[in-house]
């Protein structure tokens, strides 16, 4: 084998240790709470040395704040990252998940998974608003 391929199927191994996710948003907000949708889209940036890198599949994972898992996707072949849609059963106002996120490359690997990142629904329904007045308090 040449030293050029030995050096680039090196590299390349090493490039695909070293991607990594380094942000996950729900519409376009990097807290994720008190978004006001029950399906979220997410979007998440990826970061590698990898010359001409790019996307070609994805998986996601949602879990409770209790860490149990609840749903995965499987891999989604995919090169989107930006808005992409929430798969999983819609939230319920006030309800959080923690979602992790990773990708596969064009050379093939898969990167670690993301960081857990935590998304709550806001109040999503009308009958979820509720308030007293303000009023002076009343000194018997």
């Amino acid at each position: 084998m040449k030293q050029e391929t030995v050096d680039k199927q090196l590299t390349d191994a090493i490039g695909s240790a070293m991607t990594t996710i380094i942000a996950i948003r729900f519409e376009h907000r990097s807290d994720g709470l008190g978004i006001g949708s029950a399906q979220p889209r997410l979007s998440w940036t990826v970061r590698t040395p990898v010359a001409a890198w790019h996307q070609t599949g994805y998986e996601l994972e949602v879990s409770g704040l209790d860490g149990q898992l609840q749903d995965q996707t499987g891999r989604v072949e995919s090169d989107q990252s930006v808005l992409v849609p929430w798969p999983f059963a819609p939230l319920q106002s006030r309800e959080r998940r923690s979602v992790r996120v990773r990708v596969w490359g064009s050379d093939g690997q898969a990167s670690a998974w993301s960081g857990h990142t935590v998304v709550e629904a806001g109040l999503l329904h009308p009958g979820d608003w509720g308030a007293r007045f303000v009023s002076p308090m009343r000194i018997k």
